[in-house]
């Protein structure tokens, strides 16, 4: 095994913008104090310059996809070794590509082997026509002399990145005319490997084209986080949270006063709740918001004279107060509830298939992003809009079961387990690993105390449903009891 020739040291890789590439050991580069004045890093051939620049490992595997959707494997160690100053290798003459196509996207991967990792990471491809594209990782784990094909290249179409995510990334494309476009990966299917993708941008027409594509992790904290209008960022790390806006924007946080800047008491402030908390809220007007965990809401901390308008992404409970001069306004990315005092629920994860409002009393109307109408509810109503068709139902329903986990507790009827174990895991903050085909064929019924730690939560769980479970380091894994 060549591998047992190389020790796994450290290496920088350097990708240049006409097609050479190189290894070059970390121990080349000395560390230097601030306001140092560095030291020559590569040499380059004219007209040429640096492209990337990947840490690494010698035991790695990097992953090289052409413009025509081809993909390519070398270990590390296969690179060729050059010093500092040296301008290193053609990448045309280490893969067998075709003379007419060229290398425009590469992925380092620690090792193939990992079945975990492969089957939890995808590979997300993007062309210049706006198609994009979802793989599994593990469909690329089997490397080849000759390559495969990766994605399926439409005529007058090139592949233009590749990017590596494990399934929580927000995905960002532009367009040469300046225009970008935002989406969860969760909206994009996983598809083989031998398929051309969707649309994932619509051009202007004209020469307009796909520029770039990055894929990036949502900002993630264990605190309870507020970022002021000013993008200044204040954390609290005490399990229970409650923030309070007086009418003149002044903020407090259990009871003690947050010193805040001036500008920050007439723009927006976002609020984070991280998986694991809840929070309440109280706004400037006197309304009460719970935000459930993995929740982010967008509220001012001084409504404007005419209108009340806050965003959610996640799950709050409201308790508006009555002013029926200025309607109040919860946004979602694909609903808007208006009311004037009422007491509801609005549930709108960027994973979950649904959102939906559960009224407790008053009266609301909903908007749905792309129709005209607004829909009415009344009290113990279920307001539910399917996200992939957007279709709409309303059901008479008790309210509680949807509005008790303000109060840390979680009761179902007849549900999914596979649906209870997902909020389990937001509430928890655990990762839970199931085949969601097997547990979704279980229901359950009953009520969890969230105040108990998880391994009571389980125990319990386990008496009413058919499942086994096991802790393995931060995982829990769940089967069905054969």
């Amino acid at each position: 095994n060549a591998e047992d020739c190389y020790a796994d040291d450290d290496i920088i890789i350097t990708i240049y913008h006409m097609g050479y590439i190189k290894r070059t050991a970390l121990s080349e580069f000395r560390t230097q104090n601030r306001g140092g004045v560095g030291a020559k890093g590569s040499d380059t051939r004219d007209e040429d310059f640096i492209e990337y620049i990947y840490p690494a490992s010698m035991h790695n595997y990097m992953l090289f996809f052409t413009r025509k959707g081809r993909c390519y494997w070398l270990k590390v160690y296969e690179l060729p070794e050059g010093a500092k100053n040296s301008k290193g290798r053609a990448i045309q003459n280490l893969l067998n590509i075709e003379p007419d196509d060229a290398v425009n996207a590469v992925i380092r991967v620690k090792g193939l082997t990992d079945k975990e990792f492969v089957e939890s990471h995808n590979l997300v491809f993007c062309t210049k026509n706006g198609v994009i594209k979802k793989t599994s990782l593990a469909e690329y784990s089997r490397p080849r002399a000759n390559g495969v094909n990766a994605i399926i290249i439409r005529e007058d179409d090139q592949l233009i990145d590749v990017n590596l995510t494990d399934g929580n990334s927000e995905i960002l494309m532009a367009n040469r005319n300046g225009r970008a476009i935002r989406f969860h990966e969760s909206t994009v299917r996983v598809m083989g490997r031998v398929s051309t993708g969707v649309r994932g941008m619509t051009l202007d027409g004209g020469d307009d084209e796909v520029v770039g594509m990055i894929c990036m992790q949502p900002e993630t904290t264990n605190n309870v986080m507020v970022i002021l209008g000013d993008k200044d960022k204040i954390e609290f790390e005490d399990k229970d949270v409650q923030v309070s806006h007086d009418e003149d924007g002044n903020m407090r946080v259990n009871q003690k006063q947050i010193d805040l800047p001036e500008p920050s008491r007439r723009e927006y402030n976002q609020l984070i709740v991280p998986h694991g908390k809840t929070t309440r809220v109280t706004l400037s007007d006197g309304s009460a918001i719970w935000a459930n965990s993995g929740t982010k809401l967008v509220y001012p901390a001084v409504f404007a004279s005419d209108r009340r308008e806050i965003y959610v992404e996640g799950e709050i409970y409201l308790e508006v107060a009555r002013n029926e001069k200025y309607p109040f306004v919860v946004k979602t990315d694909m609903m808007e509830v208006n009311v004037l005092g009422t007491s509801f629920n609005v549930s709108a994860y960027k994973n979950d298939k649904q959102q939906f409002v559960a009224l407790a009393t008053g009266s609301v109307a909903v908007k749905v992003a792309n129709k005209k109408n607004t829909t009415t509810i009344k009290p113990n109503q279920l307001y539910t809009l399917e996200k992939s068709t957007f279709a709409t139902r309303i059901e008479d329903a008790d309210i509680y079961e949807y509005i008790c986990w303000k109060d840390g507790f979680l009761i179902f009827h007849n549900e999914s387990l596979a649906d209870v174990l997902k909020k389990i895991e937001r509430y928890y903050n655990v990762v839970l690993t199931f085949d969601p085909a097997e547990i979704s064929k279980v229901t359950v019924s009953g009520k969890l105390d969230l105040k108990s730690d998880i391994r009571e939560t389980f125990r319990i769980i386990s008496i009413t449903a058919p499942i086994e479970y096991d802790k393995e380091g931060d995982v829990i894994k769940i089967s069905v009891k054969q």
